[in-house]
């Protein structure tokens, strides 16, 4: 089973000798891929690679990724923020002579550029290197995550599809059985209508005895013609209440999201399953409104609501 959730999380730190490492990682749903990445400015340098890091792993949901390095320099700690702060201060207020719409610092900016001051002397490639190692791993533990959420949206899905199963197949040996109902219906009202019609005209050749045979005639015509048209309106009050394609096509969804579900593969099926279930959900609403008797809509209500179910668990899939 490979089904991940959109929602995870992961951190992972590593200490220096004169620091810490800390990354994190954590992702909310959304219809794409989205990104971003918090990481201190001089390892701006490795900003892509993290990125692709991303991509290569995670389908959709929009991700952040907090890097933070801490140096800790206990014996210059004091001063060189003190200096720094009056440096970046002096700086900006430079910089707004010639620039007045620009804006002021933020704390984090200030903070930003004191932590570039602390590592000056230290060797940024090796924490570089270091920050992608933790980042990977940290990948790694996110996935983990996503994929025991995944499992659980899984097991959800399945539950619902084989709950769903089981009202198709109910509804099929329902359905002929309203076929029948509505055909004897139709067929009474349409007698109904018209038998005052068929009364007057036996009437009418009873009084006319010299064209009884005439009248026995068109009563024998109107006879077969009412026949055919009993027939006909039976055939077609059916065929817009029979609710056998509907059920077909639902059972064709549920074996193909039990499939994709199943099968081993690193796609994204989130999509996917988003469509098959908005096709189901189409079609048992075609099931309500055609169905004439109260155990078939109550089938009907039941279809949409597990429907519903499986389409907000989808809504978490990758």
């Amino acid at each position: 089973m490979s089904t991940l959730s959109m929602t995870g999380f992961g951190n992972e730190s590593l200490e220096l000798n004169n620091g810490r490492i800390n990354v994190e990682i954590r992702s909310l749903n959304s219809k794409y891929f989205d990104c971003v990445i918090k990481i201190p400015d001089f390892l701006k340098g490795i900003e892509h690679s993290i990125k692709e890091m991303l991509i290569n792993n995670i389908n959709r949901g929009k991700v952040e990724i907090k890097i933070a390095v801490i140096i800790n320099d206990n014996k210059t700690e004091n001063l060189i923020t003190i200096n720094a702060i009056k440096d970046l201060i002096k700086t900006q207020s430079t910089i707004k002579k010639y620039f007045p719409a620009s804006k002021d610092l933020s704390i984090y900016e200030i903070m930003n550029s004191l932590q570039i001051e602390k590592i000056e002397d230290q060797d940024v490639a090796i924490i570089a290197n270091q920050t992608l190692n933790l980042t990977k791993k940290c990948v790694g533990n996110y996935l983990s995550s996503c994929k025991r959420e995944g499992e659980r949206l899984q097991l959800q899905i399945l539950t619902c599809i084989e709950e769903l199963e089981k009202l198709v197949e109910k509804a099929f040996k329902l359905a002929p059985e309203a076929e029948k109902m509505i055909r004897s219906r139709i067929k009474k009202r349409l007698f109904d209508a018209i038998s005052e019609s068929l009364k007057e005209s036996f009437e009418a050749s009873e009084k006319n005895s010299e064209n009884k045979s005439v009248g026995n005639v068109k009563t024998n015509e109107l006879l077969e013609f009412i026949e055919d048209r009993l027939r006909i309106e039976a055939s077609l009050a059916t065929s817009k209440i029979d609710i056998v394609e509907e059920l077909e096509r639902i059972s064709s969804h549920t074996i193909e999201i039990k499939r994709i579900c199943l099968e081993d593969s690193k796609k994204a099926i989130g999509k996917k399953l988003d469509f098959l279930s908005q096709e189901m959900h189409r079609e048992a609403n075609t099931i309500g409104s055609k169905s004439t008797t109260i155990g078939l809509s109550n089938i009907s209500i039941d279809m949409r609501l597990l429907i519903d179910q499986i389409k907000e668990q989808v809504q978490n899939i990758q």
